[in-house]
């Protein structure tokens, strides 16, 4: 699995050489999952094609984000103080609401490890990690929140890493879908942990580090034009 260190290290070379180098998966539309799958006694990080019901290893994944439907601004409802930017200050959100022939539509899956493995088929997730490397090099100050939005558009605080505090509690067989948010473009690698109480009496961990990059205008998605999927490697 790729560490952060090195994540930022493989981000501040440049783009296309970059993402064509250091991924075989480039990800711009479709519905995708990000989470964990337990084999073998371990947790490992994937990304999973819903639709092909493919799984990659998540550090093989470039998930991008950008275009009109990608950006959008802080809302001026104090309830968005958490972000820790303005309100109308830009922000660019992978939305929770379906829109995934424009944008990748990202839910949080753990929905291949077995649930009568773990007490009340249950696992914890948390925020552990966050690296972010604008386009020109460099160590970044982005930020990224993954928040829901209910019924009378209050925002819900999931994770994010200006609040390191915040755990969620999944059932193994949930498949949800929220805003996942990012304040700057460039690159980000997001490192989440999770954790579980077995039915065999024992605690079991892991992380896992999911790559974005965050583009500002639509125009600049020529960067990326002709990358594509690169050598797609089947995790299973």
């Amino acid at each position: 699995m790729m560490s952060l260190k090195k994540m930022a290290a493989v981000a501040v070379v440049g783009v296309s050489a970059s993402v064509a180098s250091a991924y075989d998966v480039v990800v711009t539309s479709g519905h995708y999952d990000i989470g964990f799958a337990f084999e073998g006694g371990e947790f490992e990080a994937e990304v999973h094609d819903h639709e092909a019901e493919v799984g990659f290893e998540a550090s093989d994944v470039l998930i991008v984000g950008s275009g009109p439907s990608f950006i959008t601004a802080r809302p001026s409802d104090s309830a968005y103080d958490f972000m820790g930017i303005a309100a109308g200050a830009p922000l660019f959100v992978f939305p929770q609401e379906n829109n995934e022939e424009i944008l990748p539509w990202l839910g949080l899956a753990i929905e291949e490890v077995d649930a009568a493995a773990f007490v009340d088929g249950l696992l914890t997730i948390k925020y552990t990690g966050l690296v972010h490397t604008p386009f020109g090099g460099g160590v970044g100050s982005g930020q990224a929140f993954y928040y829901g939005v209910d019924s009378l558009g209050e925002p819900i605080q999931i994770f994010s890493n200006l609040n390191d505090s915040l755990v969620m509690d999944r059932d193994i067989v949930d498949h949800i879908h929220n805003n996942l948010a990012f304040t700057q473009p460039g690159y980000y690698a997001l490192e989440l942990a999770i954790s579980g109480d077995t039915v065999a009496d024992s605690v079991v961990t892991g992380t896992g580090v999911f790559n974005f990059m965050v583009i500002p205008e639509p125009a600049t998605l020529g960067v990326i034009a002709g990358l594509g999927l690169v050598g797609l490697r089947r995790r299973r």
